[in-house]
């Protein structure tokens, strides 16, 4: 008699992924939601606003990335103490990380409020563009240090099986932005009509009423890490090592990325507005599949981090092999999604009919590619972070997108003068090798970290 495919049976596992999964995509949703629509309404307004917009979000992106980056590393740590249930190190990472994300987010506001041009000219050589998303830029920045410590609480509560507080959060934020947004792009509801200006404002105030829920959760309402104003303030040699140790890796590997997904944007910006008109409109179908791979993604991490802290190493690698087989199922349906809203996507933009057809094909191409990204975001973000395989992470996705994606992509727009589309094509590749390495790497061990110390040795500080 042939044996079924080796999976968790245990009904407690699967209501754990989906209390985790489904709050994480709907927050990733909402996050997306904010994206999707401000596209859309810039849009109306024509190609260049939009354009403007998705240029202005460069250094946002990449510095979000970094920041995910290095609380994650420290989402690493917190989610194997909670397996432990050790709450006194959870505290103390936490502080560490929100420290850390500040100073970050903070040298790269300054950088970007007094060379706003110079920053919008590394991604496009369109004057008009560059114009136009100037004021956008300097006023988005002054949100990024309010960003770090939201995004470094939330991720460290995710970390404790808790993905309903971040989800309330962001609901109550990002349908404020959204409205704002709205209002004031196309001055309704007794607001100036303000176009692409009106949406930094609008994300600006969001994020002051994101920070004022975070710090009030964190401060007198959340029941298992109850911070304090002193927290903050404490040096912990011992667990800034390890913090340093997973989050450095980690760090360097979601820079690397988000600045690959920024010269992507160069390349783009390089082949003209069609181009990067095209390619924003593609990333909201891209956007809206990843939304369900992301919850996905999270929640594997954080139950396969606990289960290692916990010390059930066997049952780590069993959800390893059901976290595969969840990743197929959900990248089949992310495809079929993507593929069948397309057109009703497109209906929604003022685009010229060349822009038109470049964004359908692009579109189909994510689309084909959607399986590929459900597992590269399953290892890269997911389960190799849990397990703290950060290092193996930075040293594969560099090799992967700088010693073979972007030599072949930056070629191939600039030297052999390949059309747009084959050039989207190459750099989709990128999901497709990722996805195939992160299988095979866990296959074995080796990706298995157990990275939390006993109460004894914490007390040495």
């Amino acid at each position: 008699m042939k044996r079924g495919i080796a999976i968790e049976r245990d009904r407690y596992f699967y209501g754990s992924v989906l209390s985790l999964a489904v709050p994480l995509a709907l927050q990733s949703a909402l996050m997306y939601s904010v994206t999707t629509l401000n596209s859309i309404m810039l849009g109306a307004l024509g190609e260049v606003p939009m354009s403007a917009s998705a240029i202005a979000d460069q250094p946002f992106l990449i510095v979000s990335g970094i920041l995910r980056g290095l609380t994650l590393g420290g989402a690493v740590l917190i989610a194997q103490y909670w397996g432990k249930g050790d709450t006194d190190a959870i505290k103390r990472v936490l502080a560490i990380a929100v420290r850390s994300s500040v100073l970050l987010a903070l040298i790269t506001a300054v950088a970007v409020i007094l060379l706003p041009t110079q920053i919008m000219g590394i991604f496009s050589t369109d004057k008009e563009v560059i114009n136009a998303g100037i004021n956008y830029l300097r006023i988005v920045a002054l949100t990024y240090v309010m960003f770090a410590v939201s995004n470094a609480y939330m991720l460290s509560v995710r970390a404790t099986e808790n993905a309903k507080t971040p989800l309330i959060i962001n609901l109550v934020t990002y349908s404020v932005n959204i409205f704002l947004n709205y209002g004031f792009i196309f001055g309704k509801f007794g607001l100036p009509k303000m176009g692409i200006t009106g949406v930094a404002i609008g994300t600006l105030i969001a994020r002051i009423i994101e920070l004022s829920c975070v710090l009030v959760h964190m401060f007198f309402i959340n029941p298992h890490v109850r911070m304090k104003i002193s927290d903050f303030m404490h040096k912990d040699k011992v667990l800034f090592k390890d913090f340093l140790s997973y989050a450095a890796p980690s760090m360097l590997s979601e820079m690397i990325f988000t600045i690959g997904m920024a010269a992507y944007s160069v390349i783009f910006g390089r082949l003209g507005t069609t181009t990067i008109a095209a390619n924003t409109i593609a990333e909201v179908l891209h956007r809206i599949g990843s939304t369900f791979l992301s919850g996905l993604s999270g929640a594997s991490s954080v139950i396969i981090g606990k289960t290692i802290g916990s010390g059930d190493i066997q049952r780590a690698k069993l959800q390893k092999k059901t976290f595969n087989v969840l990743g197929m199922g959900l990248g089949i349906f992310t495809m079929i999604l993507v593929l069948s809203i397309k057109n009703l996507v497109l209906g929604f933009y003022n685009i010229a009919p060349a822009t038109h057809a470049m964004a359908d094909q692009m579109i189909i191409i994510n689309g084909l590619c959607m399986i590929a990204f459900a597992y590269e975001s399953l290892y890269v973000t997911g389960l190799q972070v849990g397990s703290g395989d950060t290092t193996n992470i930075l040293i594969y996705t560099t090799v992967i997108m700088w010693g073979i994606i972007m030599p072949l992509a930056f070629a191939g727009a600039f030297w052999f003068k390949f059309s747009p589309i084959v050039v989207f094509i190459i750099l989709k590749c990128d999901y497709v090798i990722k996805g195939f390495y992160g299988y095979f790497r866990t296959r074995g061990s080796k990706w298995i970290k157990q990275v939390t110390r006993d109460k004894e040795a914490l007390q040495e500080h």
